[in-house]
């Protein structure tokens, strides 16, 4: 039988469990795009996007088979996996477009406002608390971002708007997750997942397809695997906490990208972009923190009144 928690976020160990997911998902999503990034130049966004749900479908189809059998590969809300992968899909389409006018620094700065949408549709859609700390976590870890990327200021034309609207799908996208971790098996969702995204590029890579270098086959290979199974872990994350506290754990994939970046390219991170970092990560520890006292503040309090019951009654 699956079981799903009725409150995900009502227990500090479940909602610990929801941040390591996250930010495990973060780190190997940052992995993946670093390997996209060494391949962009050479295939078509639409052939990598293909190759990575080719290489990821039938892993996915196995792990879905071996969970639950059969059930596994037979989603029970179709129609929300469906919109889902569109969003998905539209977030990156909508990211590329943006991309090809505006300064690197000015799309990701939009992009990265996704965590605020998510906890603000967390609100309303999915009916989540969101404390003024979780806002607070939010907006600092949002700062940080400022702080990083120090935008030119390129005002809301066109592609500014294309940027906001990727944000939006992947805010969406994600409000989607949750609602799918609540009633389905991460393995059926990354399966899911998987073949619908295959299916949705394989019509245009027809047209588009450039034969893989032999020096190109394992980068893709990393990006397929560390894609797949970063797409199983945020499955899992939206399962077992809300939105609006994995939101600030989102902006740690920048703090990645500053590594990975000074590793494989020799990118030297500034003061400027440390200064941000530091305000990104102590987002996330204060959202712990937080969490933390607030869990055991309600622990202690359950306690007491269980005590207190079985006073009255002996």
């Amino acid at each position: 039988m699956n079981r799903h928690p009725k409150d995900p976020a009502s227990s500090a160990p479940t909602a610990t469990r929801g941040i390591v997911y996250m930010l495990a998902a973060v780190a190997l999503l940052s992995t993946s795009d670093a390997a996209t990034k060494s391949l962009a130049p050479h295939y078509s966004v639409v052939q990598i996007v293909f190759v990575r749900a080719f290489l990821g479908v039938l892993p996915a189809a196995l792990l879905a088979f071996l969970e639950n059998g059969k059930q596994g590969l037979i989603p029970r809300l179709p129609h929300l996996h469906v919109l889902r992968t569109g969003l998905m899909l539209a977030a990156w389409g909508l990211f590329i477009l943006a991309i090809r006018v505006l300064p690197l620094a000015d799309t990701y700065t939009i992009v990265f406002g996704a965590p605020l949408f998510m906890a603000l549709f967390g609100r309303i859609l999915l009916g989540e608390r969101v404390t003024p700390q979780r806002w607070t976590a939010v907006c600092i870890g949002f700062v940080g971002v400022l702080i990083v990327l120090h935008p030119s200021g390129a005002g809301l034309g066109p592609p500014v708007l294309l940027a906001l609207a990727a944000a939006l799908a992947w805010a969406f996208a994600t409000i989607v997750s949750r609602k799918l971790g609540q009633n389905e098996r991460s393995s059926t969702v990354l399966f899911t997942y998987m073949l619908l995204s295959l299916v949705a590029t394989a019509p245009f890579v027809i047209g588009q397809w450039t034969p893989i270098a032999t020096d190109h086959t394992s980068t893709f290979i990393l990006m397929g695997v560390t894609g797949t199974v970063a797409h199983w872990l945020l499955a899992q994350a939206f399962r077992y906490s809300e939105i609006s506290l994995l939101a600030p754990f989102e902006y740690t994939g920048l703090v990645w990208a500053i590594g990975l970046g000074f590793w494989l390219w020799g990118d030297v991170p500034t003061r400027v972009m440390l200064t941000g970092a530091s305000l990104i990560i102590g987002s996330g520890i204060y959202m712990v923190q937080h969490e933390s006292r607030t869990m055991k503040r309600q622990a202690d309090e359950l306690s007491a009144s269980s005590e207190e019951v079985g006073q009255e009654v002996a």
